[in-house]
């Protein structure tokens, strides 16, 4: 099997059985090969295929996408969210020796293989811009430094209250990015002042405490106390949360702007939602650890590619629904499943222009109205989908 065709396979989001898919795969560019390939064949050659194929044709995308695109900001700054998530992976052997089980109090492995999927993702272009795959012993804060992303200035980074740690404060200084993260409230004296005040926002010095130093330490990092800037922000119910930012100006960004900017990190956790339930990530293609990862990082790329193709139909989705009364926005799930079957003939090299046009008409003919003020109560008891090798999906 040819290396692009490989590679365009894996990343066409597929859920059903590899004959299966591999069928329809092939109907869609030539129907001649149907009797020349089977499923073994893919399986032997996505052996020779490395992950890293996928994480560079993504990042390739995206770097043109930002050169070539206009792409949105805020402020002036390119923001990243960065959040991670639990991922059920095949009950194997190798796949468990390498993502081993949650242990019980025992410290006994119980339930099927985890990794943690840590992701930097762009909320204002929807684009996943960077992922890494490691073991659930691998905290978050580790797996977000050891990501192959080159960090400058200009660039803002989102963070929940996972990632409220002194060294990662050193290190985001030291690549001269700026960064906006939640502090827990019970952790440092210096916040707990700043919370019992009332104020709006005060400008601290944070110093680290001796654990906060070896870890500095570790990481070859200074342990000189930093300058940041607190600011309080009100919830509806009453409550309110503590950012730490490194924007110390209040004429750059004011207090109030940082009420709507930390609800920018939210949609890092509506995209594990769409990778999960829309895409289908848990939905294995092999057994293998080298299938896992594969998988993880081709639908990524699949992903990014489906908001390259949606990105400039927002003109044309205004123009059309000018006069109604919601405002409207794509219908992702039809997006997604439109490039599923248009992946192909994209690059098949004949005819672009016209698959294009076609999948691009496609997405506009279902748009979903955006209702303002719609809520949902979340249910963290919501049962979780499984898949079985066994039993794949017939259609």
């Amino acid at each position: 099997m040819p290396f692009s065709r490989l590679l365009l396979f894996l990343a066409s989001f597929r859920n059903r059985s590899m004959q299966s898919e591999l069928n329809e795969f092939l109907e869609s560019h030539d129907s001649d090969s149907i009797e020349k390939i089977d499923d073994s064949t893919v399986f032997k050659a996505r052996l020779n295929l490395a992950p890293s194929a996928f994480v560079d044709i993504n990042r390739q995308s995206v770097d043109f996408f930002k050169k070539h695109a206009e792409t949105k900001q805020w402020n002036g700054f390119d923001l990243i969210d960065v959040d991670g998530t639990t991922l059920r992976l095949p009950a194997n052997e190798d796949v468990a020796a390498l993502f081993p089980p949650q242990p019980d109090a025992q410290g006994n492995p119980t339930g099927p293989p985890l990794a943690r999927l840590n992701l930097l993702y762009d909320p204002l272009n929807n684009l996943c811009l960077s992922a890494d795959l490691d073991n659930i012993e691998i905290s978050e804060m580790d797996q977000l430094i050891h990501q192959e992303w080159q960090w400058s200035s200009g660039q803002l980074l989102l963070a929940d209250r996972h990632y409220d740690a002194f060294w990662l404060f050193v290190w985001l200084l030291q690549k001269e990015a700026d960064f906006c993260i939640r502090m827990r409230l019970d952790n440092r004296p210096v916040v707990q002042r700043f919370a019992a005040s009332g104020a709006a926002e005060q400008i601290v010095e944070l110093n680290p405490g001796r654990s906060a130093k070896s870890r500095c330490r570790k990481r070859n990092l200074p342990t000189q106390p930093v300058e940041i800037r607190l600011i309080r922000v009100t919830l509806p119910d009453g409550k309110f949360e503590v950012l730490a930012t490194s924007l110390l100006r209040s004429e750059t960004v004011s207090a109030n702007e940082f009420k709507e900017l930390y609800h920018l990190r939210w949609p890092v956790e509506e995209k594990f939602k769409q990778l999960k339930h829309r895409v289908n990530l848990e939905n294995w293609s092999g057994k293998g650890p080298l299938s896992v990862i594969q998988d993880v990082h081709a639908r990524l790329w699949a992903t990014n590619l489906t908001t390259l193709m949606a990105q400039p139909l927002e003109a044309k989705i205004k123009a059309r629904t000018a006069t109604r009364k919601y405002t409207y926005q794509i219908n992702w799930a039809n997006a997604l499943a439109s490039m599923k079957r248009w992946m192909q003939r994209l690059f098949s090299g004949a005819k672009t222009q016209f698959h294009i046009e076609a999948l691009s008409e496609r997405i506009l003919t279902s748009l979903s109205p955006i209702r303002p003020d719609r809520k949902n109560l979340r249910n963290p008891k919501t049962h979780q989908r499984e898949f079985h090798m066994s039993y794949k999906f017939c259609f």
